[in-house]
């Protein structure tokens, strides 16, 4: 039977209050039923997409020998670093395991279009990370907000 670690994470506690970790965990749920898949989940929250330093990622990524596929909802709850998210899939790839993001229509490790998509898709993450911190460094710099 085909074995599918699951991954979840939300970045801040208000996300992890609004139930997305419940959300993430329904949708992989249900993709694993439809296709008769066993799947174990692992579940870091309020812990930055920024860093690959997350407790449930870290021990997922250490049992990862037990796996044939990793499934997330969104290339953003794996990574937001390009270079994270593309190290991540060498260490999947040596280890012949899949990865598939549900909601991120084409990306399926093992076909080239898949591949591609999740390149440009990671870009494009690390992209949005940037932004945010540009964002959060220059309302630090106005005046009346202490810096």
């Amino acid at each position: 039977m085909t074995k599918v670690y699951g991954y979840i994470s939300a970045s801040i506690v208000e996300k992890v209050r609004q139930v997305r970790n419940e959300r993430q965990r329904e949708l992989i749920e249900k993709f694993c039923r439809e296709k008769g898949y066993n799947l174990k989940i692992y579940k870091d929250q309020a812990k930055s997409g920024g860093s690959t330093n997350r407790p449930a990622f870290q021990k997922m990524m250490s049992e990862i020998d037990g796996a044939d596929i990793i499934d997330i909802t969104k290339i953003d709850r794996m990574a937001r670093s390009l270079i994270d998210l593309l190290n991540t899939i060498q260490i999947l790839e040596k280890k012949g395991i899949g990865f598939i993001s549900l909601q991120d229509l084409g990306i399926d490790t093992t076909s080239s279009n898949g591949k591609l998509l999740l390149q440009i898709l990671g870009a494009f993450a690390e992209f949005e990370r940037n932004l945010i911190n540009q964002r959060t460094q220059s309302g630090k710099r106005r005046p009346g907000r202490g810096a």
